[in-house]
């Protein structure tokens, strides 16, 4: 479901049965086609994708679109692994990110992932 506000946008396939590669398919579509038009005209952006399986490659995607500032993945299974990826492309990004707020609660991250 997307629903479009003046100057927000926000995605919501919270338990859609979306899989990893369905993920990385949006993000892709995503950065061919609304992402500079999201930073030129200021619109804010969030993403609800909690409760679909994803890998750390396919949130990793999402992060690297660099146009939410929401981003939901609460019970996505991402796991330890997943979210020591998600860290680095985080790091990655440095200040230029818009990130403000990443849910990954039920994730499956313990204290490796943490780190």
């Amino acid at each position: 479901e997307l629903k479009l506000y003046e100057k927000k946008i926000e995605l919501d396939f919270h338990s859609k049965s979306l899989g990893p590669k369905d993920v990385v398919r949006i993000s892709k579509h995503m950065a061919q086609n609304i992402e500079n038009r999201l930073e030129k005209e200021g619109i804010k952006s969030s993403c609800m994708i909690g409760g679909n399986f994803l890998t750390g490659q396919s949130a990793v995607s999402l992060v690297n679109l660099n146009i939410f500032e929401h981003l939901s993945l609460c019970n996505c299974q991402i796991e330890n692994i997943g979210s020591i990826s998600l860290a680095k492309s985080i790091t990655d990004l440095g200040p230029t990110k818009r990130l403000i707020s990443l849910d990954l609660s039920w994730c499956g991250i313990g204290s490796t992932g943490l780190e």
